[in-house]
Formats: C-alpha cells, structure tokens, sequence
C-alpha cells in the first residue's frame, strides 16, 4: 500500500487525529534503527487501535518482514478503521450498509486505492495461513458485496484461486475444474505473469499490497512474475547490459560454448553466467529492495545470492514460446502444459 495517493489519505487521516500529551506523534513513531523495533511499536499500535499511527508502522514492517502474515492481517485492520472514518457521512446516508449498487459504488469509489490496498492486503494475510484475516476480509466483503468495482472484483477472485491451490482443496471438489480452468487461463501466456510497478513503488522501494498479492499469487501458481517498470536505473541496467553483451561476443567468437557458463537456451538465444562483481554487485541490483520484498516473501528473511546468470536473445532469434524451464515432479500422462 505504497502507492502516493494512498500514502496522502493516511497523511490526511493523521493530521487530522488529536493525540494525547504522552503519546508520540505519527512521524516521530517506528524510525528506529532496528526493524524489529520498529515491527513491535507497529503491534502495539495496533493492538491498542491507533490505526492513523499504526498503519505507517505496518506497511514499513511489510517491506522488511513480508512473510508475516499478521502484519497484513492489521495493514487490512487499519484501512478499514480509516476508510470507515473517513467515509462515515456517506455510510450514515445509506443507513450503514450497501443495499443498492449505486450507494455502494459510492462508497467503494470514495474509498478508492486505499480500499483495494486493505482487501488484498488481507487476501495475502490469508494466503499465508493467518486465519484471523478471514474475519476482517468477510467485513469488507459484506460492507461492499454490491460494489461493481472491477479492482475488488479482480483481487477476490485472484486471492480465492490461490486459497483453493495451496490448501489442497482441488481435487474432488466440485469446483475443481473451474479453479484449474481459471489458473490457466492466467499463466497460459506472458501477459497474465506481468505485475504493473508504478513510478511511486519504484521511488518508495516497495511493493503496495495489491502490487505483492498480485507477484505472490504469479509466482504461486504460475511459477514466474514479470515486474514491468521502473525497477532498476537506466544506468545500472546499461552498464550490466553492455559488460554481459561484451563477455558472450567475446565467447562467440572463440567458440568455447562449455554449456556450464554459457549455453545455448534457443536459437541464438544464450544464457551467461556472469561474475559476482561489479557492475553486477551494484547494491540497487543485487539488493534491490522491491526484488528482497518478493524474494523474502517467498523464502523468509534469508535470502542469498550464489549465482547470477543472464540472458540475451541475438539479432534475428525467433520469438521464444511459452515454456516450462524444468519438467514437473509429479505429473499425469498428456497434462505436459499444465505445470510449471
């Protein structure tokens, strides 16, 4: 939940928050050195529900600890408080609830980014096995079970194929072809991998809820996830890009392909494994904080690099398919597109 109009409601629902004599100021709040100070100070806060402080805390905790589910369980928690808060005059004109579409909409427009950031937010909570989310995700859900906002729509159906994938509960079911039909028809081609990074996550060096549920759920079900924006500076990327193409020249012409550190993927398609040194020990690459964001996600706070590789498609290749890179451990006769 990084991206800047989301950052200025809190913004907002902060300044216009009394705070008592003793009680710290939102900017002065989780800024300490050690992380998991500032994850504690989060907790607290929220546990005693200052969701105008917490909220900050909690989504700069989710950047350093993104494979703790309670965290975006209470990121949810919070945005709901202060989307409720805030939308509290037009909740009173609806009597409190959504009966019709049109004061739905309403509601569902005002709340806007923020909304949708808290719901997926939650969805990712429950994917990561925290099962107190699911009560606070069924109060979204029937404060907007009307809305026709196509963002909500897309993260419900979204987080409930990756809760039927990784509980198991597939095979048998009634619905099991639908699900299997769905997953699919997301990972069927390149466009369905690819997770839209905006310019302000980019600056903020980290993923919104919606952007790290959208990766996760790619990755989960599909095996790959393709951050399309500005993820890396232009020079970063040159100076990597110029080093590698110089390097596979280089072993071209000799011709000392030795299929360990070079070695052809497709037609004049080759795959390099490069050096760990610069340019490709630059910090905003190899530490790249929305990349860690991911990674940590996925494999918990220790992550490591031991070997970096590229690969770099020659003038004239032919366009690559869609393809698996390693066979399945499991699988059943004539279901070869079906893994990844």
């Amino acid at each position: 939940a990084l991206k800047c109009s989301f950052f200025l409601v809190v913004a907002r629902v902060c300044e216009s928050s009394a705070s008592g004599d003793n009680e710290p100021s939102p900017i002065h709040v989780c800024n300490a050195s050690d992380e998991h100070e500032n994850l504690r100070q989060a907790y607290a806060l929220a546990k005693h529900r200052q969701f105008d402080k917490a909220l900050p805390c909690l989504l700069r905790a989710a950047s350093h600890f993104p494979y703790i589910a309670k965290i975006h369980t209470d990121i949810g928690r919070a945005t709901l408080r202060l989307v409720r808060r805030k939308l509290k005059p037009a909740v009173e004109q609806t009597e409190g609830a959504c009966e019709i579409a049109s004061s739905c909409d309403r509601l569902a427009n005002a709340g806007g980014e923020i909304l949708q950031q808290g719901y997926a937010a939650l969805w990712l909570a429950t994917s990561l096995g925290d099962n107190g989310a699911q009560k606070h995700r069924q109060k979204y859900e029937q404060a907007y079970a009307n809305s026709n906002d196509p963002a909500l729509t897309r993260i419900s159906a979204e987080g409930r194929m990756l809760k039927h994938i990784l509980e198991e509960r597939v095979c048998g079911k009634a619905n099991a072809t639908g699900v299997v039909r769905s997953v699919i028809e997301l990972c069927k081609n390149r466009d369905g991998a690819v997770v839209n990074v905006s310019a302000e996550e980019a600056q903020q060096g980290q993923l919104s809820s919606k952007s790290l549920l959208a990766a996760y759920t790619r990755l989960q079900l599909c095996g790959i996830v393709e951050l399309d924006g500005p993820i890396l500076p232009l020079d970063t990327l040159a100076a990597a890009s110029t080093w590698q193409s110089t390097m596979l020249e280089r072993t071209l012409n000799a011709g000392s392909l030795d299929g360990t550190t070079v070695v052809e993927r497709w037609q004049h398609r080759f795959e390099q494994q490069v050096p760990l040194t610069e340019p490709f020990t630059d910090p905003r690459l190899v530490t790249n904080p929305l990349l860690l964001q991911l990674m940590r996600l996925m494999l918990g706070p220790r992550v490591e690099i031991d070997t970096f590789s590229h690969v770099t498609a020659l003038t004239g290749a032919p366009v690559q398919p869609w393809h698996t890179d390693v066979d399945l451990l499991f699988k059943d006769p004539d279901t070869a597109d079906l893994g990844h």
